[in-house]
């Protein structure tokens, strides 16, 4: 899969986070783009297995030192040439999530309001559109997937070579803003 637009849209998120540590950059390590953009990065690059190569970023700064972001729009290039492109609104009215991943075959689609859950729809290449059936009898919570994998001594489905490819990602967005120019991402 090639992500194709992803964004995400929180309301009035400096206002929510005035007074809180989501504001102090020396204990949130950012701004809007590592307190919720975070977690948008992680799925994709989780879901999808790619590997981020380099980015092009432009942002909004909260502050005059550009270290905490309100907005983030971010133009990445992964390892197979596939490319994605990112928005992230900290000050939008409400709260909206669009996270779309195309290949050669079609798409999906993941559409949500506020912090309820989540449509799915997938858009084969003729541009039907199917919502599969995901059977929630089926699905197992994060916690229990980490504990199934202490107690069977496995590998968890979520490591810290993740949030170290998130975080590489993430920082290479704030000097690419920065700077103004694509930065290689690097681990």
């Amino acid at each position: 899969l090639a992500p194709s637009e992803m964004c995400i849209r929180d309301r009035d998120w400096i206002d929510d986070a005035r007074g809180t540590w989501r504001l102090d950059p020396d204990l949130s390590g950012g701004g809007f783009l590592y307190d919720t953009g975070s977690h948008v990065l992680d799925g994709v690059l989780w879901t999808t297995g790619l590997e981020p190569a380099s980015v092009a970023a432009s942002m909004d700064f909260h502050d005059e030192a550009g270290r905490v972001d309100r907005r983030a729009h971010l133009d990445v290039v992964f390892e197979n040439g596939a490319t994605g492109t990112f928005s992230f609104h900290g000050d939008a009215p409400s709260v909206r999530e669009h996270v779309h991943l195309w290949d050669d075959a079609g798409a999906v689609y993941l559409e949500g309001t506020q912090w309820g859950p989540r449509e799915v729809r997938e858009i084969d290449a003729d541009a039907g559109e199917y919502a599969p059936y995901v059977d929630p009898r089926g699905e197992q919570s994060r916690a229990d997937a980490f504990l199934e994998s202490v107690r069977e001594g496995t590998e968890p489905p979520a490591t810290v070579r993740d949030a170290l490819r998130v975080t590489a990602l993430t920082e290479a967005a704030y000097e690419a803003a920065r700077t103004g120019t694509r930065v290689p991402v690097g681990d």
